[in-house]
């Protein structure tokens, strides 16, 4: 059997919806199922495995194995086996009362295979705030921060179930998406930079394509432009330089290809919409941890 470590930094129970924060570490590589007994949506707080690939399988739908994405959602009572390559991994957990959470969205009960693949890889920067916000009433509980997470889970709860429309409409109606290969590659080149304004251009001729059909085709493919996609990605590197390290400010700025913190920090406000000092305040990791 694997094991793993896992160290929770901060919980919050309100009406319909448990928030957790916490670090894990896993084994190398790592193979594993689970049926959550609760709606559960994660989202990493510092960069993701080298992969991790889901599977989420029903009684009426055969899945496949998917890569996952820094934030995904698990439906109750649906069985998913997983396989990654292990590491150490921050992330927020949100598990939603599925009584609570299907009065409130009308989701449950039978899932179908393209809502199941939506689960895996989801891009909402709303979505994200509202985590994100969630994550801060665990670390740092304030006044009625019960009520503050209850309402937030709300949000986030209608939040998803418009992703998750919306996304079973684009299945409908895309005709034309990158093939798997030259995501992946568009994906490996942009972990690579350093900013995050891609070179259009190169990534096209990566794929074999033109630049302007590369843009019209990512964008239907992920939901999001190249520009956004290139943004959240260093965006992540930030965060996690900010919550993982102590590196200083100028340090980080230069290693994330700017040559002052100012400028570093107009772009991480602009890409996250709080200020570096104040992020790292709020999210930096605990010195010492107790498994």
């Amino acid at each position: 059997m694997q094991v793993w470590t896992e160290t929770v930094e901060g919980e919050l129970t309100a009406p319909g919806i448990a928030i957790r924060v916490s670090s894990t570490d896993w084994p190398r590589p790592t193979e594993f199922r689970r049926r959550p007994q609760e709606h559960v949506l994660t989202l990493a707080l510092s960069p993701q495995f080298t992969y991790t690939q889901v599977c989420l399988t029903t009684d009426t739908s055969a899945g496949s194995f998917l890569d996952a994405g820094n934030m995904a959602f698990l439906p109750a009572d649906v069985e998913m086996q997983v396989r990654t390559s292990g590491g150490s991994i921050r992330e927020i957990e949100c598990h939603f009362d599925s009584e609570g959470f299907e009065r409130l969205t009308g989701l449950g009960g039978v899932w179908h295979s393209d809502t199941l693949a939506a689960c895996l890889n989801i891009k909402n920067t709303r979505l994200t705030q509202t985590l994100l916000r969630l994550a801060q009433e665990a670390l740092t509980p304030g006044y009625a921060s019960c009520k503050m997470a209850e309402l937030l889970g709300s949000m986030a709860a209608i939040e998803l179930v418009r992703h998750l429309r919306s996304a079973e409409v684009k299945t409908k109606t895309t005709s034309q998406t990158l093939l798997p290969w030259q995501l992946r590659r568009v994906t490996d080149h942009i972990q690579t930079l350093a900013s995050y304004t891609p070179d259009v251009a190169a990534i096209a001729d990566l794929c074999g394509i033109g630049s302007r059909h590369l843009r019209r085709l990512f964008k239907q493919t992920a939901d999001q432009t190249l520009y956004e996609y290139a943004r959240s990605v260093w965006a992540a590197k930030a965060k996690a330089l900010l919550s993982d390290t102590n590196l200083p400010l100028k340090e980080i700025s230069w290693r994330l290809g700017f040559s002052d913190p100012n400028s570093f920090s107009i772009a991480f406000r602009r890409a996250t919409g709080e200020a570096p000092k104040a992020f790292r305040q709020q999210f930096r990791r605990p010195p010492a941890a107790t498994s």
